[in-house]
């Protein structure tokens, strides 16, 4: 945020978890809202890390506040509990909305979200929301197809026949309707999509499953994805052909009605498992895409480079917002702009403009620096 920086960060990116707050009751004879078990209880997840009861909220509202304190603009994320074993043995990667418990878990988790963010000073409130993480990461809400206006209908068992994109886009509906509803936030921004890449059939099929169910003053104007791919392979010179064509598929899919689109996660990830054999990895090494940048600096400066770059994939609509993910790097999921000792990378200094970045390139432990 310093004057001199060369790229200045305006907005920031948070996450809760759609229970945080409050779930389903389980009545389905008198159904209702109570306090989420997440909130009262410490639970432990399959890795065997410990999560203090209130963790998510408890997080989010730090977070908020901190933002404040720094002047930036919070954005925050819905999230699900990314797999099997990243969640309380009770729930669920995500609510399934075609059901009255998953249309009920999701209508009580907003609620209690914004419940709770009302009790917090005026200018500490987020108005811009993804409705979402990653929907097409999650089993319920993964596959393709559109159905159609009938598809969000409600039902003890739900709807079988409707499957991945078409539930997304029935939970994009739901959370967007709980948000625009409760007092104080009719005009925040709903930010649809939020896709783990720039898939064009998921696009295809969740764009067309809104278009069925929303009247025009509802339908989304703004997107979001995520796009590590084209960042992390621009090592060899920049390439956002992935973001552009998902960016010419959203004119089309929703028929010239989306106005904006933000990428909400990039960066240069060193753990991608994507295959690019491009890099002359030596044999021992598999033939991944993070392999090729990991532990050598001058190719994530050229990452960061055409993360900067994205903006130029707007060809149809514009492309508006960055987010690079994540600010310090792990050993499951690296793509920090700080090692984990919490020293700069390269990637710091391209933001900043200057500077000592000395950071270690590698993933931890990680193998040594190599001569780019």
């Amino acid at each position: 945020t310093s004057p001199t920086s060369a790229h200045r960060i305006t907005e920031v990116r948070f996450f809760v978890h759609y229970d945080a707050l409050s779930e389903f009751n389980g009545s389905l004879t008198s159904p209702g809202c109570d306090f989420s078990r997440v909130v009262n209880a410490p639970w432990t997840d399959g890795a065997g890390r410990l999560h203090p009861a209130g963790q998510s909220w408890n997080d989010l509202r730090a977070s908020l506040i901190e933002a404040h304190a720094d002047g930036l603009t919070p954005v925050v994320s819905i999230a699900g509990y990314p797999g099997p074993t990243a969640r309380p043995a009770w729930d669920q990667p995500a609510p399934d909305p075609t059901t009255v418990a998953g249309d009920w878990e999701l209508r009580c988790g907003v609620r209690g979200i914004l419940s709770a963010i009302s009790r917090l000073p005026a200018a500490d409130q987020p108005h811009t929301w993804e409705a979402f993480n990653e929907p097409d990461a999650v089993p319920v809400y993964n596959g393709p197809g559109e159905i159609g206006p009938g598809a969000c209908a409600v039902s003890a068992a739900g709807s079988p026949g409707v499957d991945g994109a078409a539930k997304a886009a029935c939970a994009y509906a739901l959370i967007a309707a709980g948000i625009h509803d409760y007092p104080g936030h009719s005009g925040d921004t709903v930010i649809a999509g939020t896709l783990s890449n720039p898939s064009l059939p998921y696009l295809s099929a969740y764009a067309a499953q809104l278009t069925s169910m929303a009247p025009g003053t509802a339908y989304p104007s703004t997107w979001s994805v995520h796009d590590y791919g084209d960042v992390t392979r621009s090592y060899a010179g920049i390439d956002v052909s992935g973001l552009r064509a998902f960016d010419l598929a959203l004119r089309t899919d929703t028929a010239g009605r989306a106005t904006d689109l933000w990428v909400t996660e990039s960066g240069t990830d060193l753990t991608d498992q994507q295959p690019d054999a491009r890099c002359g990895q030596p044999p021992q090494v598999p033939p991944i895409l993070g392999a090729c940048v990991n532990g050598r600096p001058a190719r994530q400066a050229l990452d960061a480079q055409a993360f900067f770059a994205l903006p130029e994939a707007g060809v149809a609509v514009p492309v508006t917002h960055l987010f690079w993910y994540e600010w310090q790097g792990e050993v499951n999921w690296d793509s920090g702009l700080t090692d984990a000792a919490g020293a700069p990378r390269v990637g710091w200094c391209e933001f900043y403009g200057s500077g000592v970045c000395g950071g270690s390139p590698s993933v931890p432990p990680g193998p040594a620096p190599v001569t780019p």
